[in-house]
């Protein structure tokens, strides 16, 4: 990779007593140069346009050399790369996590698909924070409905002792006790039924937002 001369490595073996051929030497060399092309190909080919020119332009500063093979290396693995990164499931997840791809290097045909697949992979995120939103708040209200339907069975129970209680006397202070346990139990009832269709609301929103999210992954395979 270096491009010191074949000559100038027989000298340096012969210092060393070592004994040097040159096809091997060359076969060697160039195979080093096929991974470096290979390995271009395979880095640009992920979402960066065809370099081979650039590459070849700039093979000197960059010290390596052309080979036969450079443009079929390149090439191929640029060709392979490309194919993997323009897909509708990368551009849906790019999407999704609102990066930036490079629909531009893809093929034509495809980046209409692509370009749909990505604004889907955006409307999904957007679904997926709002479900999750959506369904902490029927959890929260599941736990304030649990906690408001103890409330009322401890009321309850609590009425009812006062009530069968044999030593219990009628008076102004114990009907004034039944008629505050009762406006708390109807407090408790209504707040029950409040919350329980709050949390409804909540479940299908979420269950609604899920559907979404399913459709959406679903249809960019339609395109």
């Amino acid at each position: 990779m270096s491009g010191k001369e074949f000559g100038m490595r027989r000298a340096e073996a012969k210092q060393k007593g070592l004994k040097i051929l040159e096809s091997d030497y060359r076969a060697a060399w160039e195979e080093r140069l096929a991974v470096y092309w290979r390995q271009a190909g395979t880095d640009d080919g992920y979402g960066k346009p065809f370099q081979l020119e650039e590459r070849i332009a700039n093979a000197a500063r960059n010290g390596v050399f052309v080979i036969g093979r450079s443009r079929a290396l390149y090439t191929e693995a640029w060709d392979a790369q490309n194919a993997r990164y323009c897909t509708v499931e990368n551009a849906f997840e790019f999407g999704r996590a609102n990066s930036g791809m490079a629909i531009e290097v893809c093929q034509g045909p495809l980046r209409d698909r692509l370009k749909h697949a990505y604004a889907s992979g955006q409307d999904y995120n957007n679904a997926a924070a709002r479900h999750a939103r959506a369904a902490a708040d029927a959890n929260e209200l599941h736990g304030r409905l649990d906690d408001l339907q103890r409330r009322l069975g401890r009321l309850e129970r609590e009425i009812r002792a006062e009530l069968e209680r044999k030593d219990r006397v009628v008076n102004d202070d114990t009907k004034r006790q039944d008629r505050r346990r009762e406006l708390d139990r109807r407090d408790l009832i209504d707040a029950i039924n409040h919350t329980e269709r709050m949390a409804i609301d909540a479940g299908r929103q979420a269950d609604r937002l899920e559907r979404e999210m399913q459709r959406l992954r679903r249809e960019i395979f339609l395109n």
